[in-house]
């Protein structure tokens, strides 16, 4: 409990594991609530102007909801932080966020949503930077919906069933993007080519064989962060990273790779801080494999198989300190 202008008390109500089924009209009315809880209550009907003006966050996950409240939250012009994860809700349907001009952190993960309407987030555009669509069954980027969102910073998309990525879906803003647990087999030429701000792209999880060797065109110059573990890749993809020049974070733990040449970090390596090899098949490598990442930067390399354990610490112009086990 605290106090609002003109010494109104505000107060700040948490409720989870009742079953309330629906939320009436005014429930709690006449009292200043700024941030509200309602989660795990078998909510799946939220009345029309149940909730009062001046919210800036509304929990309602783990709930029964199987569509957006979008008449009750209507009236929320101030509504900063909307999390409706881990309910029923199959469809994002047209304006259905439309009211909520302030809005900057969604989530919506652990629903059922296959299909979003192009219209879904109108309203939105102008404010929006952090949007969670994770844990559903998308087979697509939705066409249209994500492109209007000129503000968006961080998208999630992980843990559905997309098998392509088409990045003219997507917001040129965006400096975060989470494809991970998904259906991905290859990565195209120029399949990030517009996101010219991202920085950090997680395709972890997904059955990624090979990478287009221009698959990171267009943002060579931004990305410093990449994940690309738990796929099928059976060497480093060199040739698809030679050109990252900011490349701080690789990480290629549990694919199938086998070897390690002395090229495998050429060109794009002095940026590294870590690399992360763990879960490979890796059998061979060239002789005097830890030198091979003089060329780093100050950093860590970690490789652990069942025949190769390789743990260093390097330093730019000292040998580095490894510890090896065959």
């Amino acid at each position: 409990m605290g106090f609002g202008p003109q010494g109104q008390t505000q107060v700040f109500p948490e409720v989870s594991k009742t079953d309330l089924s629906s939320y009436p009209k005014n429930l709690l009315e006449g009292l200043d609530i700024r941030n509200l809880i309602l989660v795990q209550s078998n909510i799946s009907k939220i009345d029309s102007g149940a909730f009062a003006d001046g919210m800036e966050s509304l929990d309602l996950a783990r709930n029964c909801l199987n569509r957006v409240p979008s008449m009750a939250l209507s009236s929320q012009k101030s509504l900063a932080a909307l999390n409706l994860d881990f309910n029923a809700i199959e469809t994002l349907e047209a304006h259905v966020f439309g009211d909520l001009v302030s809005l900057l952190w969604l989530s919506l993960y652990g629903n059922r949503i296959r299909l979003i309407d192009s219209r879904a987030f109108l309203g939105t555009e102008a404010s929006l930077t952090r949007l969670n669509l994770g844990g559903n069954r998308l087979g697509q980027v939705p066409r249209y919906a994500l492109q209007r969102l000129n503000c968006l910073q961080g998208l999630r998309l992980h843990d559905n069933n997309l098998t392509e990525v088409l990045v003219e879906n997507l917001p040129e803003s965006l400096c975060d993007l989470d494809l991970s647990g998904n259906d991905l087999t290859y990565l195209d030429a120029e399949a990030f080519v517009t996101l010219k701000h991202l920085s950090a792209l997680d395709i972890e999880d997904n059955r990624i064989k090979s990478i287009h060797e221009d698959a990171f065109n267009g943002i060579h110059d931004s990305l410093e962060w990449l994940k690309l573990g738990g796929n099928h890749l059976t060497a480093v993809p060199y040739q698809a990273l030679r050109n990252l020049s900011r490349l701080r974070q690789l990480d290629l733990r549990g694919n199938l790779i086998t070897k390690l040449d002395s090229h495998s970090f050429e060109t794009y390596g002095k940026t590294l801080k870590f690399i992360f090899l763990q879960k490979n098949c890796i059998r061979r490598y060239r002789r005097g494999c830890p030198w091979m990442f003089w060329n780093l930067w100050n950093g860590y390399i970690c490789i652990r198989t069942p025949s190769f354990w390789l743990s260093s610490r390097f330093t730019l112009c000292q040998p580095p300190k490894t510890e090896l086990r065959y």
